[in-house]
């Protein structure tokens, strides 16, 4: 859609939603193109409008060239910006040309119910998500014997561009490199992410796990269990990839620096000591601190111990597994109406941070196939 559509309207989780706070716009659908009726009665041409969101000639009502004649129908369209008609459901249709796959709803009503049907189906996804992450494991082996024996290796150029320099691509691989773009930002990657090595087989089972580059240590490395992923599906991938997304974004090297344990301050994660105003600092200081012991706390006993205090099973792991399953959290619920619990407010931490906001904006709209496969059938 034009940008100034977009913005104007708001891309709710990669679906646009025709409401401006004029009205709703009509898109009458014809042969040939798309019109947009505005509220003052005039037909724009959809093609018209520029990205200024200003129209280059408004057709009065009544006149000739009213697209009535070539129109069949009338409704409003719901689209999604997709890489090709493959990734259509079978009841949309596909637009070459600006590359949406799209579906009409009959009234203002019934695109507000896809929208909350949009809602419930990430409410959906969330619960997968938690069934799926009890399985978590940590990998516990030695990352140059995975090389050694990677499926694919990819160095992540500017512009997020994922290059072979490794083995070969299976279908499989090309999957994981499209929804790790949809998920991290270019400019992130191009300034976190060095290499993604994607491997057959992991020990223990493990799906993924990420680490500091050695030869880039500003950078990170992604290790992903094709295997795994294999198993287990294309919506746990998109899972995963969240979760060691996370670990990115709140173990770089804006967030903490070099120091032992015994200089640390704040918190010392393994990579290094946090600073202050950190993510995780903040989150360790918030819900950690004085609360639970990092050292002796055994996992499963402190969910089972107080389960409302974190978002899943695994986030009682330690503080860093905690605030990837978060935000994992985060991304797929609802904000809180009210933060009752410990595991909401720790929800609602994510929400007070902008950035955080239009990120999770971002991830959602990646989400947008599971979403439409679920609802428009």
């Amino acid at each position: 859609m034009k940008k100034i559509l977009l913005v104007a309207l708001g891309v709710v989780f990669g679906v646009v939603l025709v409401v401006v706070a004029l009205g709703v716009y009509r898109f009458d659908v014809t042969d040939d193109d798309i019109f947009v009726e505005q509220s003052d009665g005039s037909v724009v041409p959809y093609a018209d409008i520029n990205s200024d969101g200003q129209r280059a000639a408004a057709i009065a009502p009544g006149s000739t060239q009213q697209p009535a004649q070539a129109a069949q129908d009338e409704g409003y369209v719901i689209e999604t910006e997709v890489e090709g008609p493959e990734d259509c459901t079978p009841v949309e249709q596909y637009d070459a040309a600006r590359k949406v796959c799209f579906v009409e709803c009959d009234t203002p009503a019934a695109c507000d119910a896809v929208e909350a049907q949009i809602d419930a189906a990430l409410e959906a996804l969330d619960a997968d998500y938690q069934t799926f992450s009890k399985d978590f494991t940590e990998f516990d082996g030695d990352a140059a014997d995975l090389e050694r024996d990677a499926e694919v290796i990819y160095a992540v150029r500017e512009g997020e561009q994922f290059v072979v320099v490794s083995g070969k691509e299976q279908p499989r691989d090309a999957t994981i490199t499209k929804w790790l773009a949809a998920i991290s930002p270019d400019a992130f990657a191009d300034r976190f992410l060095n290499r993604l090595i994607i491997v057959r087989t992991m020990a223990d089972d493990a799906a993924a796990f990420v680490m500091p580059s050695a030869n880039t240590p500003q950078k990170w490395d992604m290790y992903v269990n094709a295997a795994s992923l294999r198993e287990d599906g294309e919506k746990e991938m998109v899972f995963t990839l969240i979760h060691e997304f996370a670990h990115i974004l709140t173990l770089n090297n804006t967030q903490l620096y070099d120091a032992s344990p015994a200089e640390c301050k704040t918190y010392f994660t393994g990579e290094g000591c946090l600073h202050s105003n950190a993510y995780l600092s903040a989150f360790y200081q918030r819900f950690w601190k004085g609360r639970f012991d990092v050292e002796t706390a055994d996992p499963e006993d402190l969910y089972a111990q107080q389960p409302d205090a974190f978002v899943t099973p695994y986030a009682a792991s330690n503080p860093g597994e905690d605030i990837a399953e978060s935000f994992a959290a985060f991304v797929l619920r609802k904000q809180p109406a009210h933060a009752n619990t410990l595991a909401e407010q720790k929800l609602q931490f994510f929400f007070d941070y902008p950035e955080l906001r239009e990120l999770r904006t971002s991830i959602r709209s990646a989400l947008a196939p599971f979403v439409r496969k679920r609802i428009v059938r």
